[in-house]
């Protein structure tokens, strides 16, 4: 994306939370996402909780749709699902979770709205907590096609332990539609993904 279009892009953002119509410089962005992020301009305060979507299958509850860069299916027919890292299952075990063995390896949710995410946290699956990615970069879109980076973890030197979660935190939380999750390789070093389960410290759901 162009550095005009974000520009462009932040100040639409701007405008529609504020309720405005201005015209709003760039000198003009760090104080007015303060208001934002911390409840200025509608007046309205930030109402953050722990979500899970609890889905069923990759478009079900509506409107909610879960997509990945693969579906991977083992030798006993076992599927691994985009939507089985938001499940609300915690088990980790085969076909319980969400796999991917690709070189570039992703993981997206659609909300069907504006929602913002201040903490997005990730949990290994269990049985594979190797598999769990070193590194996992955020990234936000209104029409799943122009991406921002949001948010990136850094290269973590030790994995997560068994029943740990792994928080990533957003420092300017914007409401997106959509939100994708691209992975490092794993700490066994393969070109894999195992998560269990992804939820949202969130606003908006």
């Amino acid at each position: 994306m162009e550095l005009k279009t974000l520009f462009s892009d932040i100040a639409d953002a701007i405008r529609e939370k504020t309720g405005t119509t201005d015209k709003i410089v760039a000198s003009d962005f760090p104080s007015k996402i303060r208001s934002i992020t911390t409840g200025g301009g509608s007046g309205e305060i930030p109402n953050y909780k722990w979500v899970n979507l609890n889905m069923t299958s990759n478009t079900t509850p509506a409107p909610y749709v879960a997509d990945s860069s693969t579906t991977y299916i083992d030798s006993d027919k076992n599927t691994y699902e985009a939507y089985k890292a938001f499940d609300g299952l915690l088990l980790g075990g085969r076909g319980t979770c969400f796999y991917s063995a690709e070189n570039k390896r992703w993981l997206q949710i659609y909300f069907g709205k504006g929602v913002k995410c201040s903490i997005i946290r990730f949990y290994p699956a269990e049985s594979y907590v190797p598999f769990f990615p070193k590194q996992i970069a955020i990234f936000g879109s209104n029409d799943g096609k122009n991406w921002i980076k949001i948010a990136d973890s850094g290269s973590v030197a030790t994995a997560p332990e068994k029943g740990e979660w792994r928080e990533v935190y957003i420092s300017i939380p914007f409401a997106y539609h959509y939100y994708k999750f691209e992975f490092s390789d794993a700490y066994n070093g393969t070109a894999q993904t195992i998560l269990s389960e992804v939820e949202f410290y969130a606003d908006g759901l």
